[in-house]
């Protein structure tokens, strides 16, 4: 199967390489306050929810395999930045910290295993986003599974505080 190349394939590219320099102030957090750094962080986890939440879509029969590939390859930049959003002294128990945040201190004391796991899931959703061009939707589905547990459910386990 040839790639597709569409006019919203080159403006989501577009869009992944603007939002990658967008995002990048919120690594130095505590000059701008850290309530606006953990807002900002919260609202790209949201849109990395609304990533999955299309792609499950798609699993169950909706949506389109070009789209479902722009969606992956958004949570593909989106993983790849995760650890830049969780400066020292933005976690829940942080003095400073205006509003709720349920990242735990274990972000920080094990931010080796943190990048990791951000990192494993950038890689999970590449391969996602190669088995979407390939149109096969048991692998998709797979794969889509295992990432949502291993890298989603892998860090909120660890790193999250429970809801």
């Amino acid at each position: 199967m040839q790639p597709v190349k569409t006019n919203f394939t080159r403006k989501l590219t577009l869009a992944l390489v603007v939002s990658s320099f967008a995002i990048a102030p919120f690594a130095v957090s505590n000059a701008a306050g850290v309530d606006d750094t953990i807002k900002a962080r919260q609202a790209k986890m949201k849109e990395l929810g609304g990533h999955m939440k299309y792609l499950k879509g798609l699993l169950g029969g909706s949506g389109t395999l070009e789209e479902a590939k722009g969606h992956a390859l958004a949570m593909q930049e989106i993983a790849k930045n995760i650890p830049s959003w969780f400066p020292e002294g933005s976690g829940k128990d942080d003095a400073g910290v205006g509003v709720k945040t349920t990242a735990l201190a274990t972000i920080w004391s094990d931010m080796a295993g943190f990048k990791k796991i951000s990192a494993t899931m950038a890689e999970d959703t590449g391969k996602l986003a190669e088995l979407i061009e390939g149109g096969d939707k048991s692998a998709i589905g797979a794969q889509y599974g295992a990432m949502a547990k291993a890298s989603c459910g892998g860090c909120h386990q660890t790193y999250r505080e429970k809801k």
